[in-house]
């Protein structure tokens, strides 16, 4: 608790003198993270797990596109109605000011009582290039990082405890963590990894960021539900690994089949056992 904050850095730190800025930390009703889109509008994710959870991959996430004239499209204005014209103006021009500003950069918002705050952005290699209907095929099928891959399954169940280390310090946007700085389980996901030669499918129910320390040793991933702009997602993309969400390959896939993923753009990804 924050009251305790300063008793508490007293006890731990004795008389040694350290100096600490400190950051509420602001949940909201709706965690947001915006990029721009190549024809002048902006992707927007959201969720009403938080922030933090979009981040790490354990969001369930919701995503529309703010058009250049700030207008979303009569398919997703589900999505798109927590926030209203004046949000979605604040969304748009702040987005593409800050790209325009820095380069290649993702902002990350919190929503609440009817107020945006623009809380951090994140440093890209390249933004992400989104078309009109989120990268869903009719059944469903979604494109989080393009390309092919075929192989054995690598099966990662739920598991709070993926959920945990995903939040752990050693995660990074930056760079890909090592499967010895986060522990254990993802050791000996690491380890069986190695030992399929690289060609390993990592089925797991959601992008947890720790599953990054994986990427060096698969061919691909298959996500049960997954967001287009959080940690892993953008990692998979820099490093050209494919990936899909897609709820029956993902069965599939629990059920032991080799699998092969082709992911097209954005838009088109096609799967078979």
């Amino acid at each position: 608790p924050t009251g305790e904050l300063a008793s508490r850095l007293r006890q731990v730190l004795g008389a040694k003198a350290s100096t600490f800025v400190i950051r509420d930390y602001v949940r909201g009703d709706w965690g947001l993270i915006t990029q721009p889109t190549e024809d002048g509008g902006v992707l927007c994710e959201c969720s009403a797990d938080g922030l933090l959870a979009i981040n790490r991959g354990s969001a369930q996430t919701q995503a529309f596109f703010i058009g250049s004239d700030r207008q979303v499209s009569g398919a997703q204005s589900a999505a798109a109605a927590p926030f209203g014209a004046r949000e979605r103006e604040q969304l748009h021009r702040a987005t593409h000011a800050a790209v325009a500003r820095f380069g290649p950069v993702q902002l990350e918002w919190v929503a609440g009582a009817g107020q945006l705050r623009l809380i951090d952005f994140s440093p890209i290699k390249s933004l992400h290039v989104a078309q009109g209907d989120d990268g869903h095929e009719e059944d469903g099928r979604r494109t989080i990082s393009p390309g092919f891959a075929h192989g054995a399954t690598l099966v990662v169940p739920a598991d709070r405890h993926l959920e945990d280390i995903s939040i752990a310090a050693t995660v990074s946007i930056s760079h890909m963590p090592s499967a010895a700085s986060l522990g254990p389980a993802i050791v000996r996901l690491a380890e069986r990894a190695r030992a399929g030669g690289g060609s390993m499918i990592v089925v797991a129910p959601r992008p947890y960021a720790a599953l990054a320390a994986l990427i060096p040793h698969v061919s691909g991933f298959v996500f049960e539900q997954a967001s287009m702009l959080c940690h892993l997602a953008i990692l998979l993309r820099e490093s050209q690994v494919p990936a899909v969400a897609s709820r029956a390959l993902y069965a599939r896939g629990l059920e032991g089949e080799n699998l092969t993923i082709e992911a097209r753009a954005a838009r088109t990804s096609r799967e078979t056992a």
